[in-house]
């Protein structure tokens, strides 16, 4: 975490940023001093509408709701904002990212990095006076201009000193600069400047200035600085800001955010083993001390066997423990292994322990042919037990079905049983809480629903459940596969 405000401190210290956190519940703005990891100031959200410009507060008003919202998109706004100590308003632009989420999915704080805009304002007044354009030095912050013209439908890099003519660069060569996965991006941008109906237009992509593959990220703003006779926007002026050293600031932020989260996860898992486990062993003491006094044969029969039963169970939650924990250590490297899916489930089957759910068939269904696939296999194999061991739990004496096939190069599996649901509440909690949804204390085995989840979207796979009175329950995940 040190390391990460230092990387932040350099960035904020040689750019003029600041990094801000917002409580969302308790409506609270921490500054951050990034070199020292502490809190620089703490103000309240009263105090805050006195730092803004009165012209501006609906600029600040709505940027607030949005984190009030607790929505989970990135946001970005300007406004004139007085600093403690300074006698002029300056301009600040905010790039807002969520921080942490709560169960719900909801942001409860979030980051925002705050650059002053001053001088690209003040560039912007001189175009707006005098309708030309200016030199305006910015290789320090890696910055780039470019003008775009309405009615010749052109683009030109202006040159930051004024000392070579302008570029003229066409939409065709800008698409080749792009990353792939953000030509959607691009395009939007040349969609909106050729409408030209937008005031202000700000988008972030990569960008590879030298067609190569080393992409960087830019921040697009660009703002009407001209207008026809008739009022319609002419000519827009691009601002071109290099933020990859941000993004990689967000990305450390996120990953620690994650990380965070994964610690508690598997720490409520843990502790969910610890509560469950003191059923069994109690069972086990009790009955062996009274099996000992028993002079009965069949009695004596018939608590080894409960003592047996609730011994296998605390060794099938000491295996379930070391699988959380083999799960939660992120240096762990699971084999991929390429095996037929047929035959591989076969096998699955064959280990599951039927005598856990006397009078419970499986049922095994696959309309894809033999395929031999690459996959984690013995990690994989734990989320399904898991959500196997779960519908088996709850059946009712009725047959769970499991089917699966190869589609898109992914492994589709669902489990299913009609003999219970589940009702639309626990559905939605089942996934994110060590807890079974009829909350019983009763132990299932396996790695648990909410490390499942976490295991397969790792993966950029999916999970759920579906359940109604009427058609029972299936639990379902998707997972990409090599072929």
């Amino acid at each position: 975490m040190h390391e990460l405000q230092s990387k932040l401190g350099h960035i904020t210290e040689n750019d003029n940023i600041v990094t801000m956190q917002y409580d969302v519940a308790k409506k609270i703005f921490t500054r951050w001093n990034e070199m020292t990891g502490k809190p620089y100031r703490l103000f309240s959200l009263d105090e805050y509408w006195t730092y803004i410009h009165p012209d501006d507060l609906p600029i600040a008003r709505k940027l607030v709701d949005y984190m009030n919202s607790g929505e989970t998109r990135e946001y970005s706004c300007e406004y004139r904002y007085l600093f403690p100590n300074a006698k002029n308003y300056s301009w600040q632009f905010n790039s807002v990212y969520p921080n942490e989420l709560n169960r719900k999915g909801k942001a409860t704080n979030y980051i925002g990095i705050c650059r002053k805009n001053n001088q690209w304002h003040e560039m912007n007044d001189i175009l707006l006076r005098y309708r030309r354009r200016i030199s305006y030095i910015a290789d320090a912050a890696n910055i780039v201009f470019t003008q775009y013209d309405v009615d010749t439908d052109t683009v030109y890099e202006l040159d930051n000193h004024g000392e070579v003519p302008d570029h003229v660069i066409t939409f065709e060569e800008i698409l080749l600069c792009v990353h792939p996965d953000d030509i959607g991006i691009a395009k939007a941008i040349i969609t909106q400047v050729r409408e030209h109906k937008e005031e202000n237009i700000q988008y972030d992509y990569r960008y590879s200035v030298n067609k190569d593959d080393k992409y960087l990220w830019l921040h697009f703003s660009a703002i009407a600085f001209d207008r026809d006779e008739n009022g319609e926007i002419s000519r827009y002026l691009g601002l071109n800001i290099n933020t990859d050293a941000w993004h990689q600031a967000m990305r450390e932020i996120q990953d620690l955010s994650y990380k965070v989260e994964q610690i508690q996860m598997f720490a409520n898992s843990i502790k969910n083993i610890g509560q469950k486990v003191r059923t069994p062993l109690n069972a086990v003491m009790g009955f062996a001390d009274v099996m000992s006094d028993e002079e009965s044969e069949a009695r004596r029969l018939e608590y080894r066997k409960i003592v047996d039963d609730h011994s296998a169970l605390l060794i099938k939650m000491s295996d379930d423990l070391l699988d959380i924990v083999k799960i939660g250590n992120s240096h762990e490297n699971w084999k991929k292994d390429f095996l037929v899916v047929s035959t591989h489930f076969d096998s699955l089957l064959q280990k599951f322990n039927h005598k856990l759910y006397p009078g419970v068939n499986i049922n095994l269904r696959s309309d894809s042919p033999k395929v031999r696939i690459g996959l984690e296999f013995d990690l994989i194999d734990k989320v399904f037990f898991s959500l196997l061991n779960y519908t088996a739990n709850y059946s009712k004496g009725g047959t769970v079905t499991v089917d699966y096939e190869i589609n898109d190069s992914c492994l589709h599996v669902s489990v299913s049983d009609p003999s219970f649901s589940i009702d639309k509440a626990a559905q939605e909690m089942i996934f994110n809480h060590f807890d079974n949804h009829d909350h019983s204390s009763k132990y299932i085995p396996g790695i648990g629903l909410p490390i499942c989840k976490k295991v397969i979207l790792k993966h950029n796979g999916k999970i759920g459940v579906e359940s109604n009175p009427d058609t029972g329950t299936t639990f379902w995940f998707w997972i990409p596969c090599e072929m």
